[in-house]
Order: structure tokens, then sequence, then C-alpha cells
């Protein structure tokens, strides 16, 4: 999506640690993400940046805002659930961990999903993801994600109360038919937000939305933008 937006911004695309192309720690705890976005906010930029965040970097994005205001000048936040206080931590759906290993990149991408699934994905969109996710060493190709991750990421039960830290401006989209966030927790989580507009529901859209919304993402992403929240 990144190259819709280069026109107009800066776009920097970060990944936390022990995702992606980031090195991996030795020890992971619940404020690693959220630290990883504040140091590279600083080191990228010397005044405050518009950041978006999809699912848990949404969420991670939120901690982040709510400890470091001051490198943030605003935020959209994508189908990103929140655990507020007296809720219990929503388990991760399937087990995916493991060290799997494939003798070629097409075999280990054919085995990439996404979770949740949603059938309606863009195939050429999860291939892109999926030879991106793979990295070769001396058994082949495997995952890059570092398998000692806490499982469903670092979260925390008291979004309430983060929520209401998060003094910049915030717009917050999800997916109409996203299994991770209805409208009754989306409606939860602006209320809970000093500074909120929305929920704004992508129509017909799940939760991984850059895969079956693309461009109604970034119409809606390029619109918010180009208005002051």
């Amino acid at each position: 999506m990144a190259p819709w937006f280069t026109e107009n911004y800066r776009v920097v695309a970060m990944d936390l640690s022990g995702m992606g192309d980031s090195s991996h720690r030795a020890q992971y705890d619940a404020s690693t993400p959220s630290g990883d976005i504040a140091a590279i906010t600083e080191h990228i930029s010397q005044s405050p940046v518009i950041a978006i965040g999809h699912s848990y970097g949404g969420s991670r994005l939120l901690r982040a805002c709510s400890e470091r205001p001051e490198l943030f000048q605003r935020l959209v936040i994508v189908d990103s659930y929140v655990v507020f206080e007296g809720e219990s931590l929503p388990s991760e759906p399937i087990k995916v961990r493991g060290n799997h290993q494939y003798p070629d990149l097409a075999s280990g991408a054919a085995r990439f999903r996404l979770i949740p699934a949603q059938a309606d994905a863009v195939p050429g969109l999860v291939e892109h993801v999926a030879r991106h996710s793979l990295r070769r060493d001396a058994g082949g190709w495997c995952w890059k994600f570092d398998t000692s991750l806490p499982p469903g990421g670092a979260r925390e039960a008291d979004g309430g109360r983060m929520l209401a830290r998060v003094t910049r401006p915030v717009d917050y989209l999800y997916g109409e038919l996203s299994v991770v966030v209805n409208r009754q927790r989306a409606e939860r989580i602006v209320q809970a937000l000093p500074q909120a507009r929305g929920p704004i529901a992508i129509p017909t859209g799940h939760h991984h939305l850059m895969f079956d919304q693309p461009l109604a993402l970034i119409s809606t992403l390029r619109a918010l933008l180009a208005t002051q929240p």
C-alpha cells in the first residue's frame, strides 16, 4: 500500500522486534512492541508523525501514543482489538508455532495462511506478503518471525485506562464483516478515546482489509489524511 502515499508523504514501514526483517530478541515483554514504535519514531523524525496501525500493530501503536504522545501528530487505527478492564485476554485462534523448513520459496509461500482466514483475499496480494515472510537458512526456507514471541502477542487488560491517555486525534476504521472487531467493540473503543472520529466501517471488508478491500482502504485513508481531525 505504501506506493499509493509516497507522492505526498515520506512513508516508513516498520517491523516489530522478532517480526519481518527485524532482529530477534532474547526475550519479549508487554512493553517491547510499544517501545519499538517509540524508538523508531524518534529515530526517523524530529517532529511528530502521522502513524497508521492495523490489528496488533494498531493496539501497540495506541499503547505507544499513550506513553509518548509528543511523538505523534495523529493516529489511524485499523481493525485493532482492545481488551478492557475485567475482560479475558483473547486466545490465539490456532497454533501456528514451530520452525517449519521448506525446500524452496514456492513451497513455503504455499503454506502461508491469514489468521483469521478470509476466503475472498486477493490471491496476488497474499502471495506477495507470503514470499516476503520467508527467509533462507542452512536448512532451506523458514518463516522470519521469532517462534519465541508470546502467543497472540503481548497484551494487557487495561484498555480503558490506556485509551484515556491517548491525547492525539485518532481515526478508527474496521471491516464491516470482521470477526476480530465488531461494531459494538469499535464503538466502545472510539468512545474511550478523548479525540476520535468513527468508527468508520469499510463495507464488506474483513479483518485483513488490505487483502480484500485494498482500494477502499487506500481511498479511505487518503480522504482521512486530507482532512483535519
